[in-house]
């Protein structure tokens, strides 16, 4: 039996039992949850049919699957209501497809708003974390932890943990391959998992691409601030090694459990946010980053526990550098460093090219959102590409009268006028 055909038969299932259960009354909609753009057991879009809905920090993401084709996939809808910014989409859709970067495969709208259909992941690293380690826990004071720390045998990393985090490098590195970007808001949440195990860098809402413009990169917008580095708190201008100092709060948190910060921050993120900016200007990091340096050396003041092993120490040490200056210049510099200090060989990573279907309408999507942003020129070369490809009748319609529109918008009547006439 096909993907499509069970699908249809489990929804043709779940429609009985809701006829069984109110044959003395009308069918009720499914329950909506407070502010969701859909509900659960709704096919929205006449082809998504919704199976699990989670709410993030700003974001609603739905878990649908295709009615037609049977592929399960996700789709992020901004919780404000407002639209998915192009320039994120433009640049999604844009970026290469990489197994450790989550690949957006086309846009939608669902009630109004529009959305990002991207590849189904179904966990993130933050559930590894509480499986491994527990629900988070932070030092309640200052000098918890003392004496010389010399262990006689460190715990290692967990292998699926490793696989981890090696995929985040590898991921972070492949997002500066062609321009340097900034995520800008690194965590566990933001690292998605795959049915291998394989880690893939998700939410660019706050990603920048890195071009020095007068002297200067471009400042930080916000982000998560327990993962952000000095010049992010400061919302001061932030490249790639933005991302290290987020990364090396990820690592330490990976392998411990805890965040490395010998307070407990507050729930609140203005006050969370102060707490940091306060520290930043104390003697505390750099006290820090030399504990760590020093691993089994001396007394921790700084670092709630030790990491597992002085490679992981050092390498922390460099990461969580107060300067900008002071850290690993890219993750392409990291990246052995870290394979080092896990102990593993290097990652090698192998790319899946996307199925036909889905790599048209991704290009057509990046189309839309080009010609949106006034990119015309862009928008009619991808849209050429399309024209040349083999497409089914309808997505040809589709394809054809947006290069004409892209066409007319770029100011090349005469070659838009032709190619309405060529059908």
């Amino acid at each position: 039996m096909t993907m499509r055909l069970r699908l249809r038969l489990r929804l043709r299932r779940r429609q009985a039992m809701d006829d069984e259960l109110t044959v003395d009354g009308p069918c009720e909609p499914p329950r909506l949850l407070a502010g969701a753009p859909a509900a659960v057991g709704e096919v929205v879009a006449g082809r998504w049919s919704v199976s699990e809905i989670r709410r993030g920090g700003q974001s609603w993401v739905l878990m649908v699957d295709d009615v037609e084709r049977g592929d399960r996939r996700a789709i992020k809808i901004p919780r404000s209501g407002s639209a998915v910014g192009d320039a994120e989409l433009a640049m999604l859709l844009g970026l290469e497809p990489h197994p450790h970067v989550v690949t957006a495969l086309d846009e939608t709208s669902i009630g109004g708003r529009r959305g990002i259909v991207l590849e189904y992941t179904p966990s993130t690293l933050a559930d590894l974390l509480r499986q491994l380690h527990g629900s988070p826990s932070f030092p309640s004071s200052i000098g918890r932890h003392t004496g010389a720390l010399r262990p006689t045998e460190a715990a290692p990393v967990p292998d699926r943990l490793t696989q981890v985090l090696q995929g985040v490098c590898a991921g972070l590195v492949h997002l500066s391959k062609r321009t340097e970007m900034a995520h800008l808001d690194i965590k566990p949440s933001n690292v998605l998992i795959d049915d291998t195990g394989n880690a893939k860098i998700a939410d660019f809402g706050l990603a920048l691409q890195v071009r020095i413009q007068g002297g200067r990169f471009p400042s930080a917008r916000g982000g998560t601030w327990a993962y952000a580095a000095p010049e992010a708190l400061r919302q001061e201008p932030c490249d790639t090694r933005t991302d290290i100092f987020s990364f090396g709060v990820l690592l330490y948190q990976a392998c411990t459990g805890r965040l490395p910060y010998p307070f407990p921050l507050a729930s609140d993120p203005a006050t969370q946010r102060t707490q940091l900016l306060d520290y930043y200007a104390s003697d505390g990091p750099r006290e820090r980053t030399q504990e760590l340096y020093y691993w089994g050396q001396g007394t921790l003041t700084q670092v709630p526990v030790p990491p597992p092993g002085e490679d992981i120490s050092i390498i922390l040490s460099s990461c969580l550098q107060v300067l900008r200056e002071n850290r690993p210049l890219s993750f392409r510099h990291l990246a052995p460093m870290l394979d080092a200090g896990l102990r593993r060989p290097p990652l090698h990573t192998t790319a899946v090219p996307l199925v036909e279907a889905d790599e048209h309408r991704r290009e057509l999507a990046l189309s839309h959102a080009l010609l949106r942003l006034g990119r015309f020129g862009e928008a009619v070369n991808h849209l050429n590409r399309l024209l040349t490809a083999p497409l089914p009748r309808e997505l040809f319609t589709e394809v054809h009268r947006t290069a004409v529109d892209a066409l007319t918008a770029a100011g090349r009547h005469l070659e838009a006028a032709a190619l309405r006439e060529c059908r």
